[in-house]
């Protein structure tokens, strides 16, 4: 991940969009810029623990483990 370019999760960090000013100015960019979305696995995961760590403070760790690249090719052609 590159620091200029936010990873959002909407409903979780819709802040992060704030860096898009900085990162226009420190790329070069002019009317476009660069963010990263979640996909499936993530924004399943990041919603409930935003809510766990909002009321009960820091997450020290998380592991997860997804079966998505064993899984599609053990179902056969669909």
């Amino acid at each position: 991940m590159d620091v200029h370019v936010p990873l959002v999760v909407p409903t979780v960090n819709l802040k992060h969009l704030d860096v898009l000013a900085h990162q226009q100015k420190s790329l070069g960019l002019d009317n476009d810029f660069l963010v990263c979305n979640s996909n499936c696995a993530v924004s399943g995961i990041v919603v409930p623990l935003a809510a766990l760590q909002a009321h009960f403070g820091a997450i020290e760790c998380c592991s997860v483990v997804t079966m998505q690249a064993v899984c599609l090719p053990l179902m056969g052609s669909i």
